[in-house]
């Protein structure tokens, strides 16, 4: 319920017995819901003034405008508004009930769920901060100490009981080394395959010795020489001996590497490498018709395993 109050006065002063009217209009729909309606004269003297009270809807807005009903006022009409703000505080104070606890929407508290917090609560010491119980938590951190010193006493003794090489050791070692370096005879020494893009290669060169693996159809043979033989033919051939007539190696003919003519490689026969046997007489030699021109003679050896 809103109550509507208007004072008219003259010369400033408030007016009595005049006939003052209130129209009200709903702003949603600007429709009269109130239309000349007569208003109340309501106390004296300065306190004199022209009151109506007006039920609204909530939500809804009004405007309103107050009539003396005569010019002899300083000012005829006077007008107002009702915001559905003030609606809705309205209606929210009329819900509230003369005595809470009787209202329908009041809630018990919730006792069980106090009576058992309080349960566990009378379980808690009367000092939480009992000195006892801190003492107790130092003593084990202390017994970690303790496994940690330990631990650490096993690994000095472990380094202790180390024995490592001394210089004297490690000298007596490199030369022993140096020795079997230098009781190798020069100009013989053994050539294991190289891995090139998944063939084995054993790179021969004059008076050499050169190994490859008995039934390995990957190694090949390769050999440089220092000028080109356009047009000639590279062969690779073994015998046991240089005064063998028969050879252990049939010739295998071989590719030119290079347009020039000066690498070449020999692939492994069709069954591999063999027989087994170490210091075989190998020779390269190139062919153009009948000449015949000996490039490279090495010793070969055909071994029954190799490191590669």
């Amino acid at each position: 319920m809103e109550r509507l109050t208007a004072v008219f006065t003259a010369s400033q002063a408030p007016q009595g017995g005049l006939s003052a009217t209130v129209s009200i209009v709903r702003e949603s729909d600007q429709v009269v819901v109130v239309n000349a309606a007569a208003m109340t004269e309501r106390g004296t003297d300065s306190f004199l003034r022209y009151a109506y009270d007006f039920e609204s809807s909530a939500g809804e807005a009004y405007s309103w405008m107050a009539d003396a009903g005569t010019n002899s006022v300083d000012c005829r009409y006077i007008g107002g508004s009702i915001s559905p703000q003030i609606n809705a505080i309205q209606t929210a104070v009329s819900a509230i009930p003369t005595n809470p606890l009787l209202a329908t929407a009041y809630t018990a508290p919730d006792n069980a769920g106090i009576s058992a917090v309080k349960a566990k609560t009378d379980l808690l010491p009367s000092d939480p901060a009992d000195q006892s119980a801190i003492e107790a938590s130092l003593a084990g951190a202390v017994a970690l100490l303790a496994l940690e010193a330990n631990v650490q006493a096993h690994a000095s003794a472990a380094l202790t009981a180390y024995d490592p090489p001394t210089k004297a050791e490690l000298d007596a070692a490199q030369s022993a080394i140096q020795a079997d370096i230098a009781g190798i005879e020069p100009g013989s020494q053994v050539l294991l395959p190289v891995m090139q893009s998944r063939i084995y290669t054993a790179v021969v060169s004059q008076g050499r010795s050169v190994s490859v693996v008995r039934g390995d159809t990957k190694a090949a043979i390769t050999h440089q020489i220092d000028q080109g033989r356009v047009g000639w033919t590279p062969y690779l051939a073994a015998r046991r001996t240089l005064s063998d007539a028969e050879y252990i190696i049939e010739p295998i003919q071989g590719t030119w590497t290079d347009e020039t003519c000066k690498g070449m490689t020999f692939a492994a026969p069709s069954g591999g490498w063999s027989p087994v046997g170490t210091g075989y007489r190998a020779e390269v030699e190139l062919r153009l018709g009948d000449d015949r021109e000996t490039v490279c003679q090495f010793s070969l050896s055909i071994l029954n395993d190799v490191i590669k």
